[in-house]
């Protein structure tokens, strides 16, 4: 898979807050031939060319309901017999800060100039696009838009400025919350 033609390219990063769609309007306006990826049920609300997500054992989960019918998925999950057939690529990355952290390190990889995170505030417990709460993986894996997961949202939050110490994320922007003060806006 060869990633060049990626260099001069934009991706913007779709997360499943209630912000997405003002997020959404605004990043693409501005960035009309971006790459759109999707992490886990933002493929619901918005075309993606792309899946990304840790959670690969919800993959068809995530495509049941895609508004694009044949999307590349990729996996920040370690290589797993069990999940070959669910992902085009699995990914080494740096964890432990959300699929849309994940999926920053995964569009890096893959050499995209300008990454712009939209429904990605990381700020926790404001609910998804889709409904107020969302049911928790088929791993048990905590749900980070869920209120009551004040623990959850605090160690996320802490590994991602741990991140932003160890990694070069000078091409990543958020459009909204928590993840906008670590990353800095987009100019739009």
């Amino acid at each position: 898979m060869s990633f060049n033609k990626y260099k001069d390219r934009a991706a913007i990063i779709c997360g499943s807050a209630p912000c997405l769609y003002r997020d959404f309007d605004l990043a693409i306006k501005a960035r009309p031939d971006a790459v759109i990826v999707g992490v886990n049920e933002a493929l619901w609300a918005v075309k993606c060319d792309m899946l990304m997500t840790y959670h690969i054992e919800e993959v068809y989960h995530f495509l049941s309901k895609s508004l694009v019918h044949c999307v590349e998925v990729h996996t920040s999950k370690r290589f797993d017999e069990k999940w070959a057939n669910n992902a085009s690529k699995f990914w080494e990355v740096k964890g432990g800060a959300t699929s849309a952290i994940d999926a920053v390190q995964i569009c890096q990889q893959m050499g995209f100039k300008e990454i712009i995170l939209v429904g990605c505030p990381m700020d926790g417990g404001d609910g998804y696009f889709h409904s107020k709460k969302a049911p928790e993986t088929v791993e048990g894996c905590p749900r980070f838009g869920n209120a009551g997961n004040d623990k959850l949202t605090s160690k996320h939050k802490s590994r991602l400025l741990e991140l932003a110490k160890e990694l070069d994320f000078s091409n990543v922007f958020s459009m909204s919350g928590f993840t906008s003060e670590v990353f800095g806006k987009p100019k739009l």
